[in-house]
């Protein structure tokens, strides 16, 4: 969803020429994709192939990581058909591409080319090489293209390039995965970060789910850039370049674990795995609850030691669980929306209930009910008239209804966005009507924020320039409605970092323009923060004197 944003530049120049270093030409499905779409775009094309001629490494050599290949098959296995790192069909993506086999390769893993391999790489007048190999380009062959050699890389700066996807952050209980496209420098770390990625880190014995979300929710790092680099030029680009570690750590490649590694990395995670079943705890399951509040000082301005007190909590009834409040003002009666989850159907409709005046809500009843899952009820009003847009990614679209009957009749007025777009929230701005959504390519794990542009509110979308807003886990999902406190105006969004629904966050907004976004962390909450037992917390909503959050706790499955 996405890749498809950035597949066509509208300016009016010749085709990016590119070369892809590679270690063979049967290519990793994540590679070949990546290929597929550079051809699907109109601005790029895959002018050479460099291709390592394989060595042969020693016996010597092989026999530390023995232990550490029997589990990287096994965990390959449990991947299945979705393993982005499977081999493609041989020649996936490089039909036609001619192919230039290389074999200096220096020491530790290092690849150093020849003067007259140079030459012949620049004849090609190359506007961009990309490094899919496990050897590491050094020399002059990172200044054999006019921007340089782009590395699409697993791991932070403290990482070693190179070794199995993940392995290192996940051995050392990293509570985050990284994806970065880097420039490579001779000296490592030193080069431009072009984007990056960031994902929760899921626990466990096998690494094949986090591998992948973080990789292919990241496929589009490559078109996207080279996007930008056609349509808004190279300086443009540099100057989107992200902040770094000063110093990374990282001087070569991974080496395979030995078979003391492993069995440091595979012991506790058994023995984990093991206690969590002893003890039951697969039998727990997550609920939501509702908790509203009347405060005179809210959240934004409160002390952190105040900040989560005096929320009165409201649970479903039997079989139910209530999340995503939203709350709105008419004609002096404030109303409260949210998702109310159905055990028996397995997924959610969006209920209502008048808040009353001491507190207390008054009868719940359905008023959107589409057959498939709704939530985030982000309720607003425009022109004298209640719109709403609930969370409708059960039906891969973002659809906008309006109150034909406030509050218990909603019709759908039009479909705003097709895609995977998960909570969205409008914000108008200068006569601008600005869509903070979600967007994902597969998995709702790897969301980015996305921001678009229209004239009217049903009016058609435009990508803004400054899209995506993040690919943080910890801040790239909506929490609620952006909202002005003291003067400032705030942004709450989720943090999925530890897992989803853990806690939200909320972000100042620094400058929102037809052109420029800008924001700045103001405040994190956790569960910890709460007065109840919890286990997430990831809504924020206000209106007037009232505040409203959800928390998560655990139950014992119904049997």
């Amino acid at each position: 969803m996405i890749t498809q944003l950035y597949l066509a530049s509208k300016a009016a120049k010749p085709r990016l020429r590119v070369a892809i270093l590679i270690d063979s030409v049967t290519v990793p499905r994540y590679v070949a994709t990546i290929l597929e779409d550079i051809a699907r775009s109109n601005f790029a094309v895959v002018e050479l192939a460099i291709v390592l001629r394989p060595g042969e490494a020693s016996l010597a050599r092989r026999l530390p990581g023995l232990a550490h290949e029997l589990y990287v098959r096994v965990d390959h296995a449990i991947a299945g058909e979705g393993n982005p790192l499977s081999l493609a069909a041989q020649g996936g993506g490089l039909a036609g591409v001619h192919r230039l086999e290389v074999s200096s390769i220096g020491e530790h893993g290092q690849l150093v080319l020849p003067a007259e391999t140079i030459a012949e790489i620049r004849r090609r007048e190359l506007d961009v090489i990309l490094h899919f190999s496990s050897a590491i380009p050094r020399g002059e062959v990172l200044r054999a293209a006019r921007c340089g050699v782009w590395s699409y890389h697993y791991g932070a700066d403290e990482h070693p390039r190179g070794g199995t996807p993940f392995f290192q952050q996940v051995k050392e209980r990293s509570p985050t995965l990284d994806v970065v496209l880097e420039v490579l420098e001779d000296e490592p770390g030193a080069g431009l970060l072009l984007c990056r990625s960031i994902f929760g880190s899921q626990r466990g014995l096998f690494i094949a789910s986090s591998r992948y979300v973080a990789i292919w929710e990241t496929t589009h790092f490559i078109v996207w850039k080279l996007y930008e680099l056609h349509e808004r030029g190279w300086e443009y680009v540099q100057e989107r370049a992200l902040p770094r570690a000063k110093a990374a750590a990282t001087t070569g490649q991974a080496h395979p674990p030995t078979v003391v590694d492993m069995a440091r990395f595979l012991v506790p995670r058994v023995a984990s795995a093991v206690e969590n079943r002893l003890r039951g705890r697969h039998q727990l399951v997550g609920v939501w609850r509702i908790g509203l509040r009347r405060s005179t000082t809210p959240l934004a301005s409160a002390p952190d030691g105040a900040a989560l007190a005096g929320f009165r909590w409201f649970d479903g009834p039997p079989g139910h669980y209530w999340a995503d409040p939203f709350l709105i003002e008419r004609g002096g009666t404030t109303f409260l929306f949210f998702e109310d989850f159905d055990e028996a159907r397995s997924f959610a409709v969006i209920s209502w209930a008048e808040v009353l005046a001491d507190g207390s809500l008054g009868p719940v009843e359905s008023c959107l009910d589409t057959g498939s899952h709704l939530s985030f009820p982000f309720v607003f009003e425009h022109d004298g008239e209640v719109f709403m847009i609930p969370e409708s990614v059960a039906n891969t679209t973002v659809t906008l209804y309006r109150a034909r009957r406030f509050p218990d009749e909603w019709v759908e007025e039009k479909v705003l966005f097709r895609g995977n777009g998960a909570d969205t929230v409008l914000f108008r701005e200068g006569g601008r009507f600005y869509f903070f959504t979600t967007l994902y390519e597969r998995d709702a794990a790897g969301m980015k924020t996305m921001l678009f542009l229209a004239d009217s509110l049903t009016g058609e979308w435009r990508l803004h320039p400054a899209s995506p807003l993040s690919s943080d886990v910890r801040i790239s999902r909506q929490a609620g409605a952006m909202f002005r406190q003291d003067g400032r105006l705030f942004r709450p969004t989720q943090n999925c970092g530890p897992y989803y629904g853990y806690g939200f966050n909320l972000q100042e907004v620094i400058t929102l323009s037809e052109d420029r976004y800008e924001e700045r962390p103001w405040r994190s909450v956790d569960p910890s923060r709460l007065l109840i037992p919890a286990t997430g917390v990831h809504t924020y909503n206000r209106c007037g004197d009232l505040e409203v959050i959800d928390a998560r706790y655990e139950r014992r499955k119904s049997v």
